[in-house]
């Protein structure tokens, strides 16, 4: 099964692959999928070339989410370990979407995406990592994470 992605702005369409799961799964890809492409406000955006050009036919797409809120203390920090945890549950990926998306008056500084980095470091072989940056009207930093294991 492929979950058809269009792009308005692109006029493009994609076809990325979702393999049998559930259905509640399958939903949950489409709409962060959906979420990422249709982000308003993007700083750096992300479209459905770009999730195309990600992930591969055939191979199965994880998706998850986490939130921190905006004003705590170390927020990108322990978003990352937030990240880091499920990941761990799911297994090894290779290649990775991350769109972030926070309030207008707490942005995330330059200096604060150096945990991001960190992260990207902890893998010893090739990691393809796209990432996305958008602003949102919640007081929260919220990642979604779109993960492919491509040998």
């Amino acid at each position: 099964m492929f979950l058809n992605v269009f792009d308005k702005r692109m006029e493009h369409i994609c076809n990325i692959p979702v393999s049998k799961r559930e259905t509640e799964e399958q939903e949950k890809v489409e709409r962060l999928i959906s979420k990422i492409t249709n982000a308003s406000n993007s700083i750096i955006s992300i479209d459905a070339s770009d999730i195309g050009n990600l992930f591969q036919k055939g191979k199965e797409i994880y998706a998850i989410e986490v939130t921190v809120d905006a004003g705590k203390k170390g927020r990108m920090q322990l978003l990352i370990e937030l990240i880091k945890d499920k990941v761990k549950e799911l297994g090894a990926f290779n290649h990775i979407l991350v769109c972030l998306l926070f309030p207008e008056e707490k942005s995330i500084k330059m200096k604060e995406l150096q945990s991001l980095k960190d992260w990207n470091e902890l893998y010893p072989r090739e990691l393809l990592l796209k990432l996305g940056l958008s602003t949102h009207p919640l007081y929260t930093i919220r990642a979604i994470v779109l993960l492919q294991q491509n040998d």
